[in-house]
């Protein structure tokens, strides 16, 4: 039966990072198809005004890439690597690799703080798009690769980590 829970467990626990990564997509296709409407109307405006004045055609250009964005498969890798692991520590009962498993996922979400804090990697986003702000930037990152890992961790592994260092 406490096998069944920890399964419940673990099953509810995921469950918030794919409400979250659907959400993102949802939204971040919804948004992407709006502006990428706007332009092309605003496009199409301006070649044809481009050609009445001149008389010639306009050249066709790419419209850039939003530069606040994720692949979604690369955010779901990331969030299945931090069930795996999470899920590993459950069934160790933090035995010793139950430990290195719990430094592998601190380590990782460590790296994930740094990087949306990181002011080498807000500049080169900032290159592709400067309408972008610091406060987006770092906002963005927190809510899509620091938060999300640390929710369950603090509803399911911090009890784990407790009974194990009490008993």
């Amino acid at each position: 039966m406490d096998q069944y829970l920890w399964i419940l467990i673990l099953v509810l626990s995921v469950a918030p990072f794919v409400l979250l990564l659907w959400g993102l997509r949802r939204f971040g296709r919804w948004r992407q198809a709006r502006a990428e409407k706007a332009r092309r109307e605003a496009e199409e405006r301006a070649a044809r005004a481009a050609q009445m004045a001149a008389g010639a055609a306009p050249q066709e250009t790419a419209p850039p890439s939003p530069a606040l964005h994720i692949e979604g498969g690369t955010l779901l890798g990331l969030y299945v690597i931090y069930f795996l692991l999470l899920f590993g520590v459950f069934l160790s009962r933090l035995r010793w690799w139950g430990y290195l498993l719990l430094a592998l996922y601190w380590a990782l979400w460590g790296f994930s703080l740094w990087n949306a804090l990181s002011r080498g990697e807000y500049e080169r986003i900032r290159a592709k798009d400067s309408a972008v702000t610091r406060r987006q930037f770092v906002i963005f990152w927190l809510m899509l690769t620091v938060i999300p890992p640390l929710v369950p961790w603090l509803l399911f592994g911090f009890s784990v980590l407790w009974r194990a260092l009490c008993s």
